[in-house]
């Protein structure tokens, strides 16, 4: 008995073939007096599974690369998030000084000195959302929180104002769905990309 044996043949044009060969004898007083058998054509059935490891060694290596991007990409922001701080510490250290010089209290000053704090406030704001990516992609469901639009959206307007007053731009908005759980970091960056 030859059970799932496979054999490696070539047809009348030289073609390779693959075969999958079963045969059980019959045996009388000691002889094998005759076999049936199946010789079954598999060479589609190996090339798709040729074509299948190929495919799955394919993924691995770009699979490979991906993790390797993934933790340069990571790397990379913890050290753009980090480098971003010590400027705005230093330039929130020189605003807290001209708070204390007497040109503070000046019509004219203090509106401009309480802008530029708030914007540091949404810089700061923004290298943290920024600094947080990582482990949002690497823990996404630890990430999500009810989300409200119009929060978001102000907080926008205010880091956008310049351009919204210099082009003259109106957002008009219509949510009909007032918040929604997600990743907060997300939904900031397409309503931002958005504008």
């Amino acid at each position: 008995r030859v059970f799932d044996a496979e054999s490696v043949e070539r047809d009348q044009l030289g073609n390779i073939k693959h075969f999958l060969n079963n045969l059980i004898g019959i045996v009388e007083s000691g002889n094998l007096i005759r076999v049936w058998g199946t010789h079954k054509d598999i060479t589609d059935l190996k090339k798709a599974a040729d074509a299948l490891v190929q495919m799955n060694d394919e993924l691995s290596e770009k699979n490979e690369e991906l993790v390797k991007i993934n933790s340069e990409l990571d790397s990379f922001i913890y050290t753009v998030s980090h480098d971003l701080n010590s400027p705005l510490s230093n330039i929130e250290g020189l605003i807290n000084v001209l708070k204390l010089n007497a040109c503070y209290a000046e019509p004219d000053t203090k509106p401009l000195v309480d802008m530029m704090e708030v914007a540091i406030g949404k810089f700061k704001g923004t290298i943290k959302n920024i600094a947080e990516i990582p482990k949002s992609r690497k823990h996404p469901e630890k990430t999500e929180e009810e989300v409200r639009f119009e929060e978001i959206l102000e907080n926008i307007q205010i880091s956008i104002s310049n351009l919204m007053s210099d082009t003259g731009a109106e957002i008009e908005t219509n949510f009909k769905c007032k918040s929604i759980p997600l990743n907060r970091t997300s939904v900031h960056s397409v309503m931002y990309n958005l504008l």
